[in-house]
């Protein structure tokens, strides 16, 4: 399956309206098995309102021990540039994430940013990555964001 990331819609309307703050919220990713983006169009899925509507697909330590949401430190995230007047974007960047022994048990085939209240319900999910279907094998995972040409880790238009 073809690469196709993307950012949900609760997250940018919650920019729009000022109440995500990505310099100062908790940022984490989590990561999914290939099921999520498989057996759903990119609309449906980027209509998400919250952690909760991905959580079934979320790899968890039942299913790969070792696992754990990795922590996205907000403060880290610069602008690193912006895509001029006339195609009215801006993009941040941060630093990698990896997920460190993550063993035998399922299959990665995403990550998702989210703003990570500490409660599914009221996180909210910010953007999509997609990952060619990694078998987990008690190596490490990273999520290796965009370079800054191709959008860094979040693109905001």
């Amino acid at each position: 399956m073809a690469s196709n990331n993307f950012t949900y819609n609760i997250g940018t309307f919650q920019f729009a309206e000022g109440t995500l703050h990505l310099l100062t919220d908790n940022l984490a990713v989590l990561l999914v098995t290939p099921a999520y983006f498989q057996s759903n169009t990119v609309a449906f899925l980027a209509d998400a309102n919250s952690v909760s509507d991905l959580e079934t697909f979320e790899l968890t330590t039942a299913s790969v021990v070792g696992y754990v949401r990795q922590p996205v430190l907000s403060r880290a995230l610069t602008r690193v540039g912006d895509g001029g007047v006339t195609n009215g974007y801006v993009y941040l960047q941060a630093a990698n994430v990896t997920f460190t022994a993550l063993y035998t048990g399922n299959t990665v085939g995403g990550a998702v940013l989210i703003k990570d209240t500490g409660v599914n319900a009221t996180s909210i999910p910010l953007g999509f990555y997609y990952i060619t279907p990694t078998p987990t094998n008690g190596g490490d995972v990273s999520v290796r964001w965009a370079n800054t040409s191709n959008g860094g880790a979040l693109k905001i238009v």
